[in-house]
């Protein structure tokens, strides 16, 4: 298994997860994969890119990446896009 394939295995386990078990955590799973640990303004980042998360993210709820890009494109944020599809996903 690729580094990639692994890193969106292991990210889209961990959505899976908090979808599952703590739905509240999910836009924290989100912030930390997205590279943020606090808020834009505070500046912390740690490396992940916002394409690995978005596959991630298609991972987790089943839906497109080309679906998950659009929402993203639209709303601006991922832990959004996470969020809009967890209550589709939880549902």
């Amino acid at each position: 298994m690729s580094h990639s394939t692994t890193l969106l295995f292991l990210i889209s386990h961990c959505d899976s997860s908090a979808i599952l078990l703590t739905p509240e955590d999910l836009v924290l799973c989100i912030w930390l994969s997205t590279n943020m640990l606090a808020s834009l303004y505070e500046g912390i980042e740690l490396g992940v890119g916002e394409s690995l998360i978005q596959k991630a993210i298609g991972e987790a709820t089943g839906k497109s990446l080309a679906n998950i890009k659009k929402e993203y494109d639209s709303l601006g944020d991922l832990g959004l896009v996470a969020q809009v599809h967890d209550r589709i996903f939880i549902m």
